[in-house]
């Protein structure tokens, strides 16, 4: 049943409404990392940082009573926060997707066409582009009309796909755990259609996103520099780690008694004010400057590849090599498919290794795990036992 829309802000909350310690900026609750690329961190997030999110997402993407909003994300995750809380502020119908429904493509299309579901707010790309695989044998999704993507890279023809099987609106979000579920938001228009990676887009709930280059000066405008997040959704910091709290959330020169998290993700700053991811630090290769975005995009559309990820990795003799972990059509050991791979790598680098797979290895979560890549790699390193 609808809950009844309820007016809640920082402004309209006593101390003790948010938190037993009677601060509005006191702990909410602590949510791990992924650990997709390391470690997972218990992330200590505020009932300020919370409310500035919903709040905003509330009015930015128009929430209210005649929704019925769709959640598949464990508790465990942030996103859960989003599209429970969310949505019971906004006075929605949230509808629950069992395990179930998560895992299989027909099962949550049946569930979203039944509940006749107007509103996705997370799903990660991967999971949005199985979705689409089996909608789009069926007729649109005439109720939905928002489907918000979050968690990872949302490229231009997933979105396509996405606004041509729901006929509806697609929002791309960004934020780390660390910036209290997301920090930017953008609404796919035309000209994002073809492109690798859609924008990441403008800041949303009241966060500060700026791009700075080594020396943590800002970068102008164009020019590619680490992501780095304040505002009021940043986290405390991390739950027991005070080392790492001080290396990550570092101060804001530019906005006294501020911090900033420094996301370890590169973007740039368009003309037009729109903000554009471009890939990891980690993921830059020593000596090399084949962008590993730009070749798994090739990869999927010049060699038909199912699903790609590529990573500079060690090569074993000290150096690196562009490793591309490709989800061919077919079976992995096509040899017609692998001549394919090989053709497009070329022209990106000639220090280059393909390991075919027969599916890409997911965290809980639905993102690359990067972990289960990695011991992949160092598998074909050893070779055969």
């Amino acid at each position: 049943m609808p809950c009844r829309p309820v007016e809640l802000s920082a402004a309209h909350m006593d101390d003790r409404s948010v938190s037993r310690s009677g601060r509005f900026d006191g702990r909410a609750y602590v949510t791990y990392t992924s650990g997709s690329t390391g470690e997972p961190k218990g992330v200590v997030c505020t009932h300020e940082g919370v409310m500035a999110y919903l709040s905003a997402m509330i009015e930015e993407f128009a929430l209210g009573e005649d929704d019925q909003v769709l959640s598949m994300m464990s508790v465990a995750f942030d996103p859960s926060v989003r599209d429970i809380f969310g949505t019971l502020i906004a006075g929605a119908t949230i509808v629950m997707a069992s395990s179930r429904e998560i895992f299989d493509p027909a099962a949550l299309a049946d569930l979203i066409e039944h509940e006749r579901v107007t509103s996705c707010l997370s799903i990660v790309p991967r999971a949005l582009e199985t979705l689409i695989e089996e909608l789009e044998s069926r007729p649109r999704c005439m109720d939905m009309r928002q489907v918000v993507s979050c968690g990872d890279v949302l490229s231009g023809p997933i979105a396509r796909r996405a606004r041509e099987a729901f006929d509806c609106e697609v929002i791309n979000q960004y934020g780390p755990t660390e910036c209290t579920m997301a920090a930017t938001f953008h609404r796919v228009v035309a000209s994002d259609l073809a492109a690798s990676c859609v924008p990441i887009g403008t800041e949303i709930g009241g966060a500060i996103v700026r791009v700075l280059d080594r020396r943590r000066d800002q970068v102008p405008v164009g020019a590619v520099g680490e992501l780095a997040i304040g505002g009021a959704g940043l986290a405390q910091g991390y739950l027991g780690r005070p080392d790492l709290t001080a290396e990550r959330f570092v101060p804001d020169p530019w906005n006294e008694g501020g911090r900033l998290y420094l996301t370890g993700d590169l973007g740039r700053r368009r003309g037009d004010g729109l903000l554009e991811f471009v890939g990891r630090i980690d993921d830059q290769a020593p000596g090399s400057r084949a962008d590993p975005r730009a070749v798994a995009a090739a990869l999927r559309a010049d060699a038909a590849a199912k699903d790609v990820e590529v990573a500079p990795l060690p090569d074993g003799a000290g150096g690196f090599r562009l490793v591309a972990f490709v989800v061919p059509f077919g079976t992995v050991d096509d040899p017609v498919a692998r001549t394919k791979v090989q053709e497009v790598l070329r022209r990106f680098t000639i220090n280059s290794q393909i390991l075919m797979i027969e599916r890409m290895p997911l965290t809980p979560n639905g993102k690359v795990d990067r972990r289960a890549l990695l011991d992949l790699h160092r598998s074909s390193l050893q070779g055969p036992r």
